[in-house]
């Protein structure tokens, strides 16, 4: 054999040994009897490695979820090699990346697509669809595209991406943290709070979230990369982690020539081994180690691994961990201490059990406690190193009294007093009364759904937990005995004292100081914790039976199984007064309430009930400067309170200011010579400034009501953008504010001469109008409301509308409701119905 024939053989006979060896080496590292599934690389690979290979995020601090991301489909780059990953994200590139992550694509996309034509149209429909967004979003990006999405957006976007629930309670406790945190725009806040408690988003290491910033697209990318691994199997999916066993490199001889192949052995963590093939027929991956980005051959036996696979048996990225500790999360399912095992089921669904190491460290939302005090379901992230669990940490939304320091007290009783500015709560319970600071953190539970801190009303029956320092965690909010329906009187026909029944006749329906007929007679269920008076005293049911036939009542009502039921009865003894005004005195001393009409006195105590807010109340909980409607039993000169109504008909939270646009910026705006609604009254500031600086929700309703006939709903982005036009220097403006954002703008051509205060009930609402009957208007000059015996008619098309702490332009009030306006005797500017 000549040398050169002798060479050639022997090389062929070293890489078919080479070859031989690998197989042999790959297949003993496979336990004997173990399957193993097998995985190749992408039939593009190498295009796929050119297409994710930006030029310009070598150095950044996102560049491996930029990649992973990328390989995922996930966000795209600009072509040429270029990704630019500093550049802001558009509301509707941040809305169709998070679509994508939802799986949505193709023909979906398409079926489901919006009108207009525009690229963004089929994706923010889907994200519609898919309550990723509002239907207010969808408008005001169709009418304005490529405004930058914000921060706030995002994640509150991120949130329900992830179906998360609003977060009034831990997600809030973390994004008080924030030093701007009461900067986020309160639609946003829960959804915010729960991408903040999920780590989804995070603040700036110098303690600020900046809901308002614009968000990069490396920023984006690193969300796209936290969330997608929860949402993987929506996409078909699948993450998993290993350690390389074995790898080799060979060449392979094919038609086209000799190619190069890589297979792999990766043992995965849970247990599981598989063989991923690369290099000709069976493609290629993107491989990143060690700060480089390239292919299969990359990777070594005794590489850690975090792999992107499909179901469909493909590899679209790998990332060589540059240690061994590694972190795991799922649900909990049970816990082996004796066999030192913990079982995992992961956000795939995949049941784990990994070895544990002793002394395990285990925390509950960062509080210690010992591995026993893990529930099965919670959340986890496991600590892993050296192939064992170290550590285990275990969030709960409500953390149950098992955990030593968690343990709280738990208040019950009935809320007495709310403060003005709603931060603050007074519960009786038992013979304490007990004070609690509320705030946006508080997680506030009304018939098992969330309810906001400001909706809570003096009267209401609650559960209060706190945490110690007179902080409520959590207030549960029941509908208890304490609710009051309505005010109504009548005469006594008859008594039922076993039964506890009254027959009554005249029967009349109490309306702020006036009686109107309601349905004649009644047979009026007492409740038997109702308590009754009449003048001289506490009595019962006995003594009304025997001694109160003909007499006139007043009873406090609640519907029971829909009858009314009294709460409380005053037996009249004399003759009726109504009176109204705001509360100038309370002298419990000699038990008597003075108006600012400087009436001489009305003696109240326990025999005169008090509604507020449709809660019974205690007499004591009055407070000086309420605007009160009061009805008394005059005899011999005296007047006894039966009965005090007081509303809050501006809702706690809410606050009304005026003034002269003096400028408007990207996000606020300053009125000048600004006034507040107080006591039904437009009071100015005491302070030395005339001008107030407002922030104004995205989503505020805006209304040019200028020509009161013709009023139009502006975008909040429209009216920001007067700032260069000044359209609205110096107009009237009305803002409605909530939490100290404007929600409502109502702007006007000047102040509004005649301007009133009215309450009363909508007899019909149509065609922009409204009627109103057993109208009441606030008169200033006595500080009293007086009745207007005729109907008023007034326009509501460039009227701001609250009901149910939503916001309406010109609609929402419907025929029944009953309504406090602020008007100039032609058009409403604001409506709260009640």
């Amino acid at each position: 054999m000549k040398a050169k024939n002798f060479k050639v053989f022997f090389t062929a006979f070293v890489l078919l040994a080479i070859f031989w060896c690998g197989e042999f080496f790959l297949e003993a590292e496979v336990a004997e009897g173990t399957s193993y599934t097998q995985y190749r690389g992408v039939s593009y690979g190498e295009k796929y490695l050119s297409a994710i290979k930006f030029r310009d995020v070598g150095s950044h601090w996102a560049k491996v979820p930029i990649y992973r991301s990328a390989a995922q489909g996930l966000i795209f780059g600009y072509g040429s090699g270029y990704f630019r990953p500093n550049s802001p994200v558009t509301r509707e590139e941040a809305a169709a990346m998070l679509v994508r992550l939802k799986g949505v694509g193709g023909d979906d996309l398409q079926n489901n697509g919006g009108t207009g034509g525009s690229w963004a149209s089929p994706h923010l429909q889907v994200a519609l669809d898919e309550g990723i967004i509002t239907e207010q979003e969808k408008s005001a990006m169709e009418k304005n595209p490529g405004r930058y999405a914000q921060r706030q957006q995002v994640a509150a976007w991120a949130a329900k991406v992830l179906e998360l629930e609003p977060d009034y309670s831990i997600g809030y406790q973390l994004l008080r943290s924030f030093k701007d945190w009461q900067k986020i725009t309160s639609e946003y806040t829960p959804f915010v709070a729960a991408s903040v408690r999920e780590g989804v988003f995070a603040g700036s290491a110098s303690g600020y979230f900046k809901p308002n910033a614009s968000i990069s697209r490396g920023e984006m990318a690193a969300v796209l990369d936290r969330l997608s691994q929860r949402l993987a199997e929506d996409r078909g999916l699948v993450f998993a982690e290993g350690k390389v066993t074995g790898s080799e490199a060979y060449w392979e001889e094919t038609p086209s020539g000799r190619k190069k192949k890589v297979e792999v052995m990766v043992q995965k963590s849970s247990g599981e081994t598989v063989l991923i093939k690369s290099g000709g027929t069976d493609g290629d991956y993107p491989v990143y180690r060690g700060g480089k980005l390239g292919l299969s051959d990359l990777l070594k036996s005794g590489d850690y691994v975090k792999m992107v696979l499909t179901e469909n048996g493909e590899v679209l990225f790998v990332e060589v961990s540059a240690s061994a500790s590694r972190a795991l999360t799922g649900t909990f399912v049970g816990l082996d201490l004796d066999g030192k095992k913990i079982y995992i089921r992961d956000f795939q669904g995949k049941d784990l059990v990994l070895p544990i190491q002793l002394p395990l460290g285990v925390t509950i939302n960062g509080m210690g406690v010992e591995p026993q005090d893990l529930i099965p379901g919670q959340e986890v992230s496991l600590t892993v190193k050296g192939g064992a669990v170290t550590a285990v940490a275990g969030i709960l939304d409500k953390i149950p009294d098992i955990y030593g320091e968690s343990r709280r007290e738990v208040v019950e009783g009935v809320v007495k007093n709310v403060s003005s500015s709603g931060d603050e709560i007074t519960v009786a319970s038992g013979n304490r009364q007990l004070t609690f600071r509320i705030d946006s953190r508080t997680a506030v539970i009304k018939r098992g759904t969330p309810y906001s801190p400001k909706w809570i009303k003096a009267g209401d029956s609650v559960k209060v937990q706190t945490v110690g320092g007179g902080y409520a965690s959590r207030v549960e909010v029941f509908s208890g005995e304490k609710t009051a329906a309505g005010i109504i009187r009548g005469r006594i026909e008859g008594v039922s004292s076993s039964s506890g029944r009254i027959v009554l006749s005249g029967v009349e329906r109490y309306f702020y100081g006036g009686w109107y007929a309601d349905t004649g007679s009644l047979v009026l269920k007492v409740s038997p914790n109702a308590e009754i008076y009449d003048i001289s005293g506490r009595v019962d049911v006995n003594w009304l039976e025997k001694s109160a036939a003909g007499r006139e009542i007043y009873a406090v009502i609640a519907e029971s199984f829909g009858s009314p039921e009294a709460q409380s009865i005053y037996v009249k003894s004399g003759y009726s007064e109504s009176r109204s005004g705001l509360v100038d005195e309370i002298d419990f001393s000699t038990a008597r309430m003075y108006l600012e009409d400087g009436f001489g006195g009305i003696i109240i105590g326990p025999q005169t009930s008090v509604v507020r807010n449709g809660r019974l109340i205690s007499v004591e909980d009055v407070e000086e400067g309420a605007s009160v409607f009061v009805e008394t039993d005059r005899v011999s000169g005296e007047e006894y309170g039966a009965f005090i109504l007081w509303d809050d008909f501006i809702p706690t939270g809410w606050s009304l200011i005026r003034g002269e646009i003096d400028e408007v910026d990207d996000g606020e705006i300053t009125l000048s010579s600004y006034s507040l609604f107080d006591d039904n009254d437009w009071d100015e500031p005491s302070s030395s400034s005339k001008d107030r600086d407002l922030e104004v929700s995205t989503e505020a309703v805006i209304i040019d009501a200028v020509d009161p006939q013709n009023p139009k709903t502006l975008e909040p982005e429209d009216f920001f953008y007067t700032r260069f036009t000044s359209d609205y220097e110096n107009k009237f403006a009305v803002a409605l504010v909530y939490d100290d954002l404007v929600k409502g703008l109502v702007i006007l051509d000047g102040e509004p001469s005649g301007d009133r205060t009215s309450i009363g009930v909508v007899s019909s609402a149509s065609g922009g109008k409204i009627n109103i009957d057993r109208v009441r208007d606030w008169s200033s000059p006595v500080g009293e409301w007086k009745v207007n015996r005729y109907s008023v008619s007034l326009s509501i098309k460039g009227a701001a509308v609250v009901r149910k702490g939503e916001v309406y332009a010109g609609t929402g009030v419907r025929s029944g409701d009953t309504v406090f306006v602020l008007h100039d005797m032609n058009s409403v500017h604001v409506v709260f119905v009640q």
